[in-house]
């Protein structure tokens, strides 16, 4: 059915009567109650909807209905019995230069001929491919390194170490691709190489100057796969770059769905904002923020990003200044600038919702704690931990942790609820544990992201990415560095995405311009629309009872 939303209150409940109609006559009422959630917080909408002339096609959740994938594939290769069995590099352009070995580079690279390369993470090999060969020239790679057919499951995981071979030429382009038929791809996730802490060893004539820096950093990139479940080719593709260098890859893993093999703290991706002097960090589920503490220089106050790190926009919003931590609660974002004031703001809609003032006095950090629907705040590199409600009345402190930049609320996977301090001299993630009121050790030191160079902690906070639960911290050098560390499995979603839909997937519904198109039965996944309308919305539509979950 189909409801007019204009007058409902978001989280509000509600009672539907539904009936069937049939040839034979109308079937019996059957109540239900129902909670209402915005369509732009739905979970069950797909964002990947393909529109071809008149036709409309999208992908179920999960592969769709029927039986699901079981168990998913591992492997783990090194190189150092050189191309696995199964696996093959296509060159995209057809250029003649495409992905090869360390240990056997082609004839075609001629300038290379006796060098001892070691262009390799572990062992004595790894695989490469370039922008720019020397005695070649630049070019414009588009190489695919292909796995076998591989079965993945939820919880899959791809990963894998690339380095830059010249510090000075690093920026080359790649990405984790996946396809049904190893013809056709989709990319996963991509990134562009640095070439930070490089240094001159083993034969020097190997960079591009034949005189320079050597290798730098071996950098680690992972993705989860749970959303492309089913029989996939995994391709990392070298693309969208030119006149840099040559990249190289090693010690490439793919992990079973079936566990959990990673640990606390595994990296999970990284960006750069656009410049430095963006010192907080915020995230809704959806996008990711960053705020200029205050530096004059910079040319926006704020900068939006996709999942993917990407920046959409940049932005101002009067009447809050400059934030430096900055803290979600489900439906506003709550920033701290270094006074008594907490400012509420709506970063999507780039303004000011509210704001309050809180005895503590000046505030540089700041976390929405759940379950007290207080904050946590902390001062201007000292004072006490201090729980603060939403009018700002102090109603707990703690300890005073050292140089705090900002703090991020946890709940671990044993409902033990933490705060991490990060702390501004060391780059330090300083655990506090709520219950016992103690500060413990350092639980991780943010100075081993990839792209480091000697910059200090900013803001940090937690939330739910790829189905985990991550803590996403920036660090302050030029451009703001971030980072997405895994904590632990996301057993029960918080703010995010919003509310996940269960059940199985009976059909989709079509909507254009927000009214009712059409509903397709799965496994259909196809829909020619004959209209002129503008906005395509798909949504998924499960079984279930007349029970609905909450945020169905």
């Amino acid at each position: 059915c189909q409801v007019n939303t204009e007058s409902l209150v978001a989280g509000d409940h509600y009672i539907a009567k539904v009936a069937a109609v049939y040839s034979t006559g109308m079937s019996a009422w059957s109540e239900c109650e129902w909670q209402y959630i915005p369509c732009d917080n739905y979970a069950g909408t797909v964002n990947g909807v393909e529109v071809n002339g008149n036709e409309i096609s999208w992908e179920y959740p999960g592969g769709g209905p029927g039986p699901q994938p079981g168990q998913g594939d591992a492997f783990s290769v090194d190189f150092e019995a050189g191309l696995p069995a199964g696996w093959t590099v296509v060159d995209g352009n057809n250029d003649g230069y495409t992905w090869c070995l360390t240990s056997n580079i082609p004839s075609t690279w001629t300038y290379y001929a006796g060098m001892s390369l070691d262009w390799y993470h572990n062992g004595t090999n790894a695989i490469c491919s370039g922008s720019y060969i020397n005695g070649v020239g630049a070019l414009n790679p588009d190489e695919y390194l292909v796995t076998p057919q591989v079965n993945i499951a939820n919880g899959s995981t791809f990963s894998f170490y690339a380095a830059a071979t010249d510090a000075s030429y690093a920026a080359d382009h790649f990405g984790v691709f996946v396809s049904d038929d190893a013809t056709n791809w989709t990319s996963v996730q991509e990134w562009t190489l640095t070439g930070k802490s490089a240094g001159k060893a083993g034969d020097i004539r190997a960079s591009r100057d034949g005189r320079g820096l050597r290798i730098g950093n071996w950098y680690s990139y992972s993705v989860d796969l749970s959303a492309y479940a089913g029989q996939k080719y995994i391709a990392i593709r070298h693309f969208n770059c030119y006149d840099q260098y040559i990249m190289c890859v090693d010690d490439i893993e793919l992990t079973n769905g079936a566990k959990n093999s990673r640990a606390a703290w595994d990296l999970m991706m990284t960006f750069t904002a656009p410049e430095g002097g963006h010192y907080g960090v915020a995230y809704d589920g959806n996008n990711f923020y960053t705020s200029n503490w205050g530096y004059s220089g910079c040319a926006h106050n704020f900068y939006k990003y996709d999942l993917q790190g990407n920046m959409l926009e940049g932005f101002e919003i009067a009447g809050c200044g400059t934030l430096r931590g900055i803290t979600y609660d489900g439906q506003y974002f709550y920033g701290v600038a270094n006074s008594a004031t907490v400012y509420c703001v709506d970063l999507a809609a780039h303004n000011v919702v509210s704001t309050f003032s809180s005895a503590y006095g000046a505030m540089r950090g700041i976390t929405y704690d759940p379950v007290r629907d207080g904050f946590w705040v902390i001062g201007n590199w000292s004072g006490n931990l201090t729980l603060i409600d939403r009018t700002g009345a102090i109603q707990q402190v703690g300890p005073a942790p050292e140089s705090a930049s900002d703090l991020a609320y946890y709940m671990d996977e044993n409902n033990v609820e933490h705060v991490f301090c990060f702390n501004n001299g060391t780059n330090d993630v300083v655990d506090y544990n709520i219950t016992t009121n103690t500060l413990g050790g350092s639980v991780f030191n943010f100075s081993a992201i990839p792209g480091f160079d000697a910059g200090t902690s900013g803001g940090c906070t937690v939330g739910s990415f790829n189905n985990k639960i991550a803590f996403i911290g920036d660090i302050q050098q030029s451009p703001n560095l971030i980072g997405v560390y895994e904590l632990r499995d996301d057993t029960n979603p918080g703010p995010g995405p919003g509310p996940q839909p269960g059940g199985d997937i009976l059909g989709a519904m079509i909507f254009v311009d927000g009214e009712w198109e059409a509903f397709v039965e799965a496994p259909t996944n196809t829909y020619t629309y004959e209209g002129e309308g503008n906005e395509i919305c798909v949504r998924m539509v499960y079984n279930g009872t007349n029970d609905l979950p909450e945020g169905n």
